[in-house]
């Protein structure tokens, strides 16, 4: 389906960003595991998921924006591959402006329509962006 994981890592990207938050759930293969920035609960199903995708797009003007020198792509097999890196999510709970610096791990399997197999995303610790 793919021919390279960062396709994947893009594709989530133009999608969330777009608002498409269905079809951003749906490159979460059946059984992937969502560890979400927001949220201290995992999301292990399809509903999860998409549940989690909809209760971001409640604030306005979310945006996740990458930090393209950060990615890393590690190969475990042929078609199954890790990306991480860091990104910058921005929204608007009410009337001002914040941004969420955070860092992701996604793991893809390329011969899958539905390519992510697990995606980790945690705020970056207060420390680490002094």
């Amino acid at each position: 389906m793919f021919e390279q994981s960062t396709q994947v890592l893009d594709i989530w990207l133009e999608r969330l960003n777009a608002g498409e938050l269905e079809r951003t759930a749906a490159l979460y293969s059946q059984t992937a595991v969502l560890l979400p920035t927001f949220s201290d609960k995992a999301a292990r199903t399809p509903e999860a998921v998409r549940n989690y995708f909809e209760t971001l797009s409640a604030h306005k003007n979310l945006r996740v924006l990458l930090h393209p020198d950060s990615v890393v792509v590690q190969r475990i097999s042929e078609t199954l591959h890790c990306i991480s890196g860091l990104y910058c999510w921005q929204f608007e709970p009410g009337s001002e402006g914040r941004s969420v610096e955070a860092r992701f791990s996604f793991v893809v399997d390329l011969t899958r329509e539905a390519p992510i197999i697990h995606h980790h995303s945690s705020q970056m610790p207060e420390a680490a962006r002094q």
